[in-house]
């Protein structure tokens, strides 16, 4: 996964909007962020899950275009679709991010 910093500071309070690329596949486990954040995918597909776990017959499949706007504290979780997905997020910050099961989070492994 890779991120890429388009506008602002994500540890000041002020407006940012970053781009992720997720390879095919990949899974951003459920977690949850302090802010309102929109999402918007930029190109391939995603399947978008609420709650804190992935149900996948609960997940809204997303194609390049759609929106979801995600109220603070709401968990979610993310899979790319075959051809991976590049997401443009933005908010005002500071940003934070907390995974529902501690052990998701790639920072602890």
């Amino acid at each position: 996964m890779k991120i890429a910093y388009l506008y602002g500071n994500l540890a000041k309070h002020e407006p940012f909007t970053i781009r992720v690329m997720m390879p095919a596949h990949s899974v951003i486990a459920p977690h949850t962020h302090n802010l309102d954040e929109m999402l918007t995918i930029i190109s391939g597909s995603l399947d978008h899950y609420t709650g804190p776990k992935m149900n996948p017959s609960e997940g809204l499949h997303m194609e390049a275009g759609g929106f979801v706007h995600l109220p603070v504290n709401m968990a979610h979780a993310l899979k790319a679709g075959d051809s991976g997905a590049v997401l443009q997020v933005s908010g005002v910050g500071p940003f934070v991010m907390v995974y529902v099961d501690p052990k998701d989070d790639p920072q602890h492994k």
